[in-house]
C-alpha cells in the first residue's frame, strides 16, 4: 500500500515511489514551490503609499463635488489665473524699465512686490475654492 507522504509535489512522489527521484530533483522542486509562494505573497503586498492612502480615506472620506461646484471652481481658478497673469505682465514691464535705467534697488523692490502679489492672489484663490468645496 503506497504511503501518502507530504503534500509537496516531488516529495509526495518520493514518498510514494521511493528511490525513483534523485535527491537534487526533490530539493529543486521544494525550492521552486517555496519561491512561487514567496513571490505570490510579494505580489499582494501593498506599498507604504497605498496603506497611507487607505488610512487617510478611512479618517476623512473624499467628498464628491457637484457639477455646479466644479464649474464654479474652474471659473474661480480662471479668474485668479488671469489676475495673476495681468499682475505679472504689469510688474515685469516695470522691472524691465528699471533694469534699463540700471536701478537695481527698484528692480529688487518690484520683484518682491511681484512675489507678494502672486502669493496674495494665490491665497485668495485657494480660500475661495475651499469655500466652494465646503458649501453644501
Amino acid at each position: 500500500m503506497p504511503h501518502s507522504g507530504s503534500k509537496i509535489g516531488a516529495v509526495t512522489a518520493e514518498c510514494v515511489y521511493p528511490g525513483r527521484f534523485p535527491r537534487a530533483f526533490i530539493i529543486e522542486k521544494v525550492l521552486f514551490l517555496h519561491a512561487n509562494t514567496f513571490w505570490s505573497n510579494i505580489a499582494h503586498m501593498k506599498s507604504a503609499y497605498e496603506i497611507a492612502m487607505e488610512k487617510l480615506e478611512k479618517s476623512s472620506p473624499v467628498k464628491s463635488l457637484s457639477e455646479a461646484q466644479l464649474a464654479e471652481i474652474r471659473e474661480t481658478d480662471s479668474l485668479y489665473q488671469s489676475k495673476i497673469a495681468e499682475r505679472k505682465t504689469f510688474l515685469s514691464s516695470r522691472i524691465q524699465q528699471a533694469r534699463m535705467h540700471n536701478d537695481m534697488e527698484a528692480v529688487e523692490a518690484l520683484q518682491r512686490q511681484l512675489a507678494s502679489d502672486v502669493a496674495v492672489l494665490s491665497e485668495e484663490m485657494e480660500s475661495k475654492k475651499e469655500k466652494i468645496r465646503n458649501a453644501t
